[in-house]
């Protein structure tokens, strides 16, 4: 499968602030969102989700924003995490923007990418803004920070169009993921959809460090390609739309991992959150065990040892009864909770060298993704 470099959905225009602060998107009246922030997945002892991802949040769930024909995102601070100050803050900027776009409000939608706790001059966001608007139009947003990923995708109805971008400040903080199809699918399925495709894009690609105050993951679709259109979780079209969304965000977390880092494969997890629990756990345990494993005769009870120590403190119920597989290639080393076979030199080389991916086999679901490590 080829992936080109751009969004790769027809009906989706951009403009761009020179700058790279500012990224506007124009979309047709039939475009349907939902979106997601990192919340819960933050745990104690970190800022709240106040100001533009809270209000990102809050218009998820009104059933009076389903359309969105205008969609900003500024990457400079996160505008989260000082309570009332953030969040009049955000309030602010969606307001002026939605003036300075000719947009009623309720059809735009905001998202900030960027570091907690800090603010930039309200003018030099209008500045900005007003430079992106003025801008030439282009298929995606142009500038330092900006990743994007378009997939040729094939169903019963045609070819269907699929893009993920990944939007990250030149700072340190937040993260804003965009994932748009041309199909037309209504909210209600958008919301079912947007768990698995958090686990496939920010939850594999934050889960070396966590996820940060303010991440986001905004789902499109923009209902412009004629002959799809999906109103029931229980369509057999919805199924390979997803499959294509979740290849175009997984595509975009391997592009943008950091460098360095393994990839890992976890399959059969019970729902999207045990799966991004079980990802974390992975990461923190399978972190440094490079020098453990090189050129080491015991790689495989090492990695077992990591795999197990990370699946039980994930406390997942009836994790003693479940089937796990742990593998290289086709070198299974860990079947239930013991060893099962050596690891040859070769299948560790390979998968020290890029070559090959550790995967982890839970069978308790269909949940799953692909993740790096900082091995």
């Amino acid at each position: 499968m080829r992936f080109s470099q751009d969004f790769n959905v027809s009906g989706l225009v951009w403009r761009s602030a020179p700058s790279g602060k500012a990224h506007i998107a124009f979309l047709p009246a039939t475009a349907t969102w939902t979106a997601r922030t990192a919340r819960a997945g933050l745990g104690q002892g970190v800022v709240a989700e106040d100001g533009m991802p809270l209000l990102l949040t809050q218009a998820a769930g009104d059933r009076e924003r389903t359309i969105c024909t205008r969609l900003v995102v500024t990457l400079s601070e996160g505008m989260t995490g000082m309570g009332p100050v953030s969040t009049g803050a955000a309030e602010g900027f969606r307001h002026g923007a939605a003036e300075l776009l000719s947009v009623a409000e309720t059809n735009l939608v905001t998202a900030a990418a960027g570091p907690a706790m800090v603010h930039a001059p309200m003018a030099a966001r209008w500045e900005d803004l007003k430079a992106a608007l003025a801008a030439e139009e282009k298929a995606a947003p142009a500038g330092a920070g900006c990743e994007f990923v378009g997939v040729p995708f094939f169903t019963g109805e045609g070819p269907v169009e699929i893009g993920a971008g990944s939007l990250t400040a030149p700072r340190f903080g937040s993260r804003v993921w965009i994932v748009a199809t041309n199909a037309a699918v209504t909210r209600p399925v958008l919301e079912w959809l947007i768990e698995a495709l958090w686990l496939a894009g920010p939850a594999a690609e934050r889960a070396c460090e966590g996820p940060a105050p303010g991440d986001a993951l905004i789902v499109l679709a923009l209902g412009t390609h004629g002959l799809l259109e999906i109103d029931s979780v229980e369509d057999p079209r919805l199924e390979p739309l997803q499959a294509g969304m979740r290849i175009a965000l997984e595509q975009l977390a391997r592009r943008t991992a950091a460098r360095g880092t393994l990839a890992v494969q976890l399959e059969g997890t019970e729902s999207p959150a045990e799966g991004a629990l079980m990802m974390a756990r992975l990461a923190q345990a399978l972190a440094g065990v490079r020098s453990e494993i090189e050129g080491a005769e015991n790689a495989a009870e090492t990695l077992s040892d990591r795999i197990w120590a990370a699946l039980l403190t994930s406390e997942a119920v009836g994790l003693e009864r479940t089937p796990v597989r742990a593998m290289v290639g086709d070198e299974v080393f860990l079947t239930g909770m013991r060893p099962a076979g050596k690891l040859s030199p070769e299948a560790v080389a390979a998968w020290l060298a890029g070559g090959k991916p550790l995967r982890v086999e839970l069978g308790r679901g269909r949940s799953g993704g692909v993740f790096r490590v900082r091995a």
